[in-house]
């Protein structure tokens, strides 16, 4: 596969990410507006569909942030300013599994999703 070929697929694969955050959190800013909740109350509506169901965009959103918060692996670094950097993207990780108040099943398959699209 030729380079060109390789950046274009990494730029389709940003693109998606993008339209799937912008979906998510887009609409969600529009029914904050019309009522405020607590911070936990809102992130549950922004996560979750009907049935309590996490929606399609949400799993996408969630699988990038997994990735980028280190959730499934050590944050160790020999660095302590890359170590500490790491630690503070975990506890966002962490944060944001509290407000959803996931089980273990459901936390487990968003470990497992890919966000390949």
């Amino acid at each position: 596969m030729s380079e060109t070929m390789i950046r274009n697929q990494k730029r389709i694969r940003a693109v998606l990410q993008s339209r799937a955050f912008k979906r998510l959190f887009l609409r969600e800013a529009e029914i904050a507006e019309v009522e405020p909740d607590g911070v936990e109350v809102t992130a549950q509506r922004l996560f979750f569909g009907e049935g309590g169901l996490l929606k399609r965009d949400a799993e996408a959103v969630l699988a990038d942030l997994r990735d980028y918060c280190r959730a499934q692996s050590s944050g160790f670094s020999p660095d302590p300013l890359i170590m500490a950097k790491m630690a503070g993207r975990r506890e966002v990780w962490l944060r944001i599994m509290e407000f959803l108040n996931l089980d273990e099943k459901l936390v487990q398959t968003l470990m497992e999703v890919d966000d390949g699209y």
